[in-house]
């Protein structure tokens, strides 16, 4: 649903893309909800229309904000209501942020005044109902100023879209909690809902796409809109877009919103499903573990040297390990209760470490990749991989860098056999090795090891805060090839003024 159909992805210099031909996507298979169950959800109760209804309907272009105003607007008009659309889609029509504006009010009997829509658009505080398709966009002050917490009743989809920021800022973090609560906050004491849609359309309905009427659903069966069941489904079928799916998803939203279930399982236990008969895994329990925010430092230690003993094996575990541990007990001795430069010195220093050479590249695509594209396509399809291998690339006359190549399914027992050799990473006899890039990437690790050395030696709660961040600006070296090289002489300069801080016992000017 998100592609953007240019395909301009795989001319990055990145090996990680692939390109499939033919076939067909694979569709998760929707859990079945009991039918006679669905049929006894009650009949949801009616908004009044006396006074105008502001509904503000958030989203990102391309996945059907717009066509959910217009069934909205268009079940306002098969109730006799008037109604009014208002469609803000930005300059970025596919993945912009996008706002419909809607306002509905009872038609005037004959002789009373007409009670008017007003402008089109809905003003301060002027919403009467958000529905967030996007956790991003409605979070944002174009959105939350038609809030108001005496009048405005909200439900949101608490799934994270990546934005175009990430283009940008690969570092951005959205704090998906912080802007829940900036939702919630805002919403008042009972006025905001939370529901995975996302995550709920794939497991019941098979289709995330189907996200947006599942909120239009619960939204429905709260009584918050001024439109009847019949209007609803009448407006979907007449819009004739995926009808089965949309009339389901309005059907489970109202199902969700009977029972407050913010997540598939929740839904289907209350439906008195057996648990024989749930899912292995679920929209609640698939969790990346334990790296998030509330893992502990000794949970990141152990999550990543678990990895490195898979990558290259117990010896590389172990010295990781002992590197961070170290770092630890010497910034606990110095700065007491505080792991900001363990936890740094954890990341930064695995993702040295942990280097995406020729070897590792080769595991992921016989690996993990390759069962991946089996699992998202089905039918009779070719791949072919996008890559410019370091010993075998032509440069491009032009740019003087190196040119991907296409090449085909071919290569995958290739891929086999030098996952299988990662034992010579880092050996005399690894031919990748002598590479530029290669011996960049062992005297990188050799001078962080020994700048936090040095670090450590004149370590105080003066300098904490410049070491810190010293660690942390080795994130920035990232990518491959010339893209890497690039970056790393970007960060020499940061680097230099952090470690100028050391010295100063001062810490550094984040500013820069």
């Amino acid at each position: 649903n998100s592609c953007n159909k240019d395909y301009s992805c795989a001319k990055g210099f990145c090996p990680s893309f692939v390109s499939v031909r033919g076939g067909q996507l694979r569709r998760p298979l929707p859990t079945a909800l009991p039918e006679a169950w669905l049929a006894t959800l009650p009949e949801p109760p009616v908004a009044s229309a006396a006074q105008p209804v502001g509904v503000l309907v958030t989203g990102i272009g391309g996945t059907g904000v717009v066509t959910v105003g217009a069934v909205l607007a268009m079940a306002a008009h098969l109730d006799g209501l008037q109604a009014s659309a208002f469609d803000m889609t930005g300059l970025a029509q596919k993945g912009g942020a996008v706002y419909s504006h809607l306002k509905f009010v009872d038609r005037p009997k004959r002789g009373a005044a007409p009670a008017g829509l007003g402008a089109p658009r809905l003003g301060i505080g002027e919403a009467d109902v958000i529905l967030g398709c996007d956790l991003v966009v409605t979070a944002a002050e174009a959105a939350l100023r038609t809030l108001d917490s005496a009048r405005t009743r909200v439900v949101y989809n608490t799934h994270l879209t990546p934005t175009a920021l990430l283009q940008r800022n690969p570092d951005a973090d959205f704090r998906e909690s912080e802007l829940a609560t900036l939702i919630d906050t805002a919403a008042g004491l009972g006025g905001a809902f939370r529901l995975d849609a996302t995550g709920m359309a794939r497991q019941l309905l098979g289709d995330t796409a189907a996200g947006n009427l599942l909120l239009v659903g619960y939204a429905l069966q709260m009584g918050w809109l001024p439109v009847s069941r019949a209007a609803l489904e009448r407006a979907i079928e007449l819009n004739g877009a995926a009808v089965p799916l949309n009339l389901r998803a309005l059907q489970v939203g109202r199902a969700a919103a009977c029972h407050r279930a913010t997540g598939a399982i929740a839904l289907l236990r209350a439906s008195g499903m057996a648990e024989s008969d749930l899912p292995a895994q679920s929209v609640e329990t698939a969790r990346v573990p334990p790296l998030g925010p509330q893992a502990t430092l000794a949970q990141r230690i152990e999550v990543r040297a678990t990895f490195l003993a898979g990558y290259q094996g117990q010896r590389l575990a172990r010295r990781y390990r002992s590197f961070v541990e170290s770092v630890a007990a010497r910034e606990a001795a110095v700065v007491p209760g505080s792991t900001r430069l363990a936890e740094a010195v954890a990341q930064s220093w695995f993702r040295l470490l942990a280097v995406k050479d020729e070897y590792e590249v080769a595991r992921l695509h016989s690996g993990m990749l390759e069962s991946q594209v089996a699992a998202t396509f089905e039918g009779d399809y070719r791949v072919s991989f996008h890559l410019a291998p370091p010993l075998f690339a032509r440069k491009d006359p032009v740019t003087g860098l190196p040119r991907k190549r296409e090449f085909g399914a071919w290569i995958l027992p290739v891929f086999r056999v030098l996952a299988a050799m990662k034992f010579l990473r880092g050996t005399p006899l690894d031919p990748f090795g002598y590479t530029a890039e290669r011996r960049g990437e062992r005297l990188l690790q050799r001078d962080f090891a020994k700048g936090l050395e040095e670090a450590l030696a004149v370590l105080s709660i003066g300098n904490h805060a410049s070491v810190v961040d010293w660690v942390r600006a080795h994130d920035a070296i990232r990518g491959y090839g010339h893209v890497k090289a690039a970056n790393l002489a970007k960060a020499k300069e940061r680097l230099g003024e952090l470690r100028g801080c050391w010295d100063n016992d001062q810490p550094a000017n984040r500013a820069v």
